[in-house]
């Protein structure tokens, strides 16, 4: 069920843990403000595989955060931040609405 209220709110990315694992791998928790549905989770978790040395993401629906492992040597917290964050959905429709706005009111083709 796509949560419509979430339209309205600018998209935060918290890093919520960001630690070591076993062999080198590190686990990183983002919780996602923001997310309207599953597409905008099904982008965020696209965009997060592709960031290099990721090896797995896990999306738990309930609470908006996603686990991410991946091999380094250092954190990639904020490399993963930036990556949910962009393609967090919200932006995208407000600059569309923003657009179709003519003369202070809402413009829609075909009606003056």
């Amino acid at each position: 069920m796509p949560k419509l209220q979430n339209i309205l709110i600018n998209p935060v990315v918290h890093v919520l843990l960001d630690e070591p694992t076993a062999n080198g791998y590190r686990e990183t928790v983002l919780a996602v403000d923001g997310l309207v549905c599953r597409l905008c989770a099904a982008r965020v978790r696209q965009a997060l595989r592709d960031v290099p040395g990721v090896t797995n993401v896990e999306f738990d629906h309930r609470d908006d955060r996603f686990r991410v492992n991946y091999r380094s040597t250092r954190p990639l917290s904020r490399s993963l931040a930036e990556a949910a964050q962009s393609m967090v959905i919200a932006p995208r429709v407000r600059r569309l609405l923003g657009s179709s706005r003519k003369g202070g009111r809402l413009f829609i083709p075909g009606r003056s």
